[in-house]
């Protein structure tokens, strides 16, 4: 990203904002391609330039200029419209306490099959059986993480099905602002 862009972000992003990226590795390739979407990955915005984000090392904090310095990324800000600001803090806390929780590799090969029976048009013979994943809070990948802190805070990025949020479905969420920067 380039400087003025950088600002540009810097001058925009508030803490408890979602960070949503369009990476080009191979991982984030497959993710697109198996749940037709834009997006691969999601995080939380926690200020002072950090992001709390479920990486394959587990639930960490990092320094989003790492991420913004990477110019084959893409990065939006999506802002939970009706989000109590005052409760920003008490968030990022809550956040927080997942802190080096494990990735959650199983739960990521089950979004992958599920959407990508989908994809193919195998759905209406193959049956995906999945537990309600959102629920099982031992291991945690990106989205499934930045859904459940904010489930706790009485916002549902997709209410009919939040057993295998996608950054997709929060960025595309009725629940968020794409903000422009």
């Amino acid at each position: 990203m380039d400087f003025n862009k950088k600002v540009d972000f810097f001058d925009t992003v508030k803490p408890g904002d979602i960070i949503t990226f369009r990476g080009e590795t191979v991982l984030g390739k497959i993710i697109r391609w198996a749940t037709m979407s834009n997006y691969n990955h999601s995080a939380l915005y926690i200020g002072n330039q950090e992001i709390i984000e479920a990486l394959s090392n587990g639930i960490v904090i990092s320094d989003i200029n790492e991420r913004l310095d990477n110019s084959k990324e893409e990065v939006y800000i999506d802002r939970v419209k009706n989000f109590d600001t005052s409760k920003t803090d008490a968030l990022i806390e809550y956040a927080k306490t997942f802190l080096n929780t494990k990735y959650d590799w199983i739960g990521l090969l089950g979004i992958l099959t599920k959407y990508s029976v989908r994809r193919l048009g195998l759905d209406k013979w193959i049956t995906f059986w999945g537990r309600n994943r959102i629920e099982d809070q031992r291991k945690l990948w990106c989205s499934e993480y930045v859904g459940l802190v904010f489930k706790k805070f009485g916002i549902v990025f997709v209410p009919e099905d939040t057993s295998y949020l996608t950054p997709n479905e929060i960025h595309d969420s009725s629940e968020i602002a794409n903000i422009q920067f």
